[in-house]
């Protein structure tokens, strides 16, 4: 792109939206004081993870990628943006804790249409597939499908493979450390269990904090400044402010993001100018390198420092990139 005089446009569409743009400019603005920890998680609601990650194109790592990078990357991509931190090393840990044969109820077949026990599992295919339940889940059979066509689709579609006794290998739970060079500490905590879809956060600084949650619905940020009324008790609670985000009424369109991104792209096409908060190809690479980090950490075991582990990458880049003549 450098070597074309081209500009890529990176499609980490949560950058582009009202709620994330609120959070860095009170992290950024000095309110909170000096950062002393993150706390951030990504709630990936259970029939989310069955569709995607159980029975979908990302269930197993050697034909897609590690959780980290295909759910995650764009948390580690708002890590990295928001806070401007530079990562020194990364520690990880998780695993496989429900979506497995072990953990398969009584009476669970390898297919729902031949299952026992469909009529009162929430992971029932017929329903989740067929019956539009969720009215976005039958697209993944194919476009224009009446019901009895998707039925006829999901006996041969991996779709319709329990979630208990599908081959998924990709961990449904992981935890990762990211140290900065300040020593600052950053967790991120990706689940596939839970009970409500979205994105929670926690910042902890000397002069205040944060507490964020970025759902389809009812976003909210609150600031929250320490008291100092004796009155209140030995541990006086803290004096909330709301911080304004707007909604996120459009839950397909990751909360406005999707929308603001296509506008943006649009400007720099009409007037060639990034939209400053766009990220760039350098910082989409330095996300990407992170949650590789991450994965090789939480497999081995142990901290991933990322000076020599971006080093290998860039050598790896460097030496499979086309070259003059």
């Amino acid at each position: 792109a450098e070597r074309s005089d081209r500009t890529v446009m990176v499609c980490h569409v949560l950058r582009h939206t009202r709620f994330f743009r609120a959070v860095r400019r009170v992290v950024r603005s000095g309110a909170l004081g000096r950062i002393a920890a993150v706390s951030w998680r990504e709630n990936v609601h259970r029939l989310h993870f069955a569709h995607s990650y159980v029975r979908g194109a990302w269930r197993r790592r050697a034909t897609s990628g590690p959780l980290i990078l295909t759910k995650c990357s764009h948390d580690l991509d708002l890590l990295t943006w928001i806070f401007g931190v530079d990562v020194a090393r990364v520690a990880s840990t998780g695993g496989r804790s429900l979506f497995r044969p072990e953990a398969a109820p009584p009476g669970a077949a390898a297919r729902c249409d031949a299952c026992s026990i469909a009529a009162t599992c929430p992971y029932d295919a017929g329903r989740f597939y067929v019956d539009d339940a969720w009215g976005w889940s039958t697209k993944a059979l194919g476009p224009g499908l009446d019901a009895r066509a998707r039925r006829d689709a999901l006996a041969a579609s991996d779709y319709g493979r329990c979630v208990w006794r599908s081959d998924n290998d990709v961990v449904d739970r992981q935890s990762v450390l990211l140290e900065a060079r300040d020593g600052t500490p950053l967790t991120l905590t990706v689940v596939g269990t839970a009970s409500e879809e979205g994105r929670t956060l926690r910042v902890d600084g000397d002069a205040a904090s944060l507490f964020g949650c970025f759902r389809a619905r009812d976003p909210w940020l609150e600031l929250r400044r320490p008291s100092d009324d004796a009155a209140a008790g030995a541990f006086p609670s803290a004096a909330g402010e709301r911080i304004e985000v707007g909604e996120a009424s459009d839950a397909s369109g990751h909360g406005g993001g999707d929308a603001a991104l296509a506008r943006a792209f649009a400007r720099m096409l009409a007037t060639g100018e990034l939209d400053p908060d766009a990220p760039t190809v350098d910082a989409s690479l330095e996300s990407h390198l992170l949650a590789f980090a991450a994965d090789t950490a939480r497999r081995e075991g142990r901290w991933v420092a990322m000076e020599s582990f971006g080093r290998g990458a860039a050598s790896a880049r460097d030496a499979a990139a086309p070259r003059d003549g």
